[in-house]
């Protein structure tokens, strides 16, 4: 499951699509993404290609929560500092949710088999938003 956002979030997705792994989670509404460049736009495909429901809202916050406490587990990919990656970790530990934070591929698997992870949230910064250090 993801939000569905350029970056981590649509890698996430289309991994798992490649895979024949069900996807899903939930888009803030009318499909809204914030494009590489930082401007607004839409990605309907998050429907018809991800099956992404659509939120009642069109803010980034509430999907990201929602996304979160619907998961067993979360992979955050980027700069766990950002506004996003804060709100993500933050609704992780508020609700004892498992969380990786730019994992090995050897930590995601211990995370998922501890946790006994059956729906992972996929979630992370797209490449305009990463660390600038």
């Amino acid at each position: 499951m993801s939000g569905g956002q350029y970056g981590a979030d649509l890698a996430g997705l289309e991994a798992a699509r490649l895979l024949n792994i069900p996807t899903g989670g939930l888009a803030p509404k009318g499909y809204r993404v914030c494009n590489y460049d930082g401007s607004d736009g839409v990605n309907l495909e998050l429907k018809t290609k991800y099956n992404l429901e659509e939120s009642v809202s069109s803010a980034y916050p509430p999907r990201t929560r929602s996304n979160v406490l619907h998961s067993d587990c979360t992979l955050w990919f980027g700069y766990e500092y950002s506004p996003g990656g804060k709100l993500t970790i933050n609704t992780c530990q508020e609700n004892d949710k498992a969380y990786i934070v730019n994992g090995s591929i050897e930590q995601i698997i211990d995370c998922i088999k501890l946790n006994n992870c059956k729906i992972i949230n996929v979630a992370g910064n797209r490449k305009s938003e990463l660390n600038p250090n």
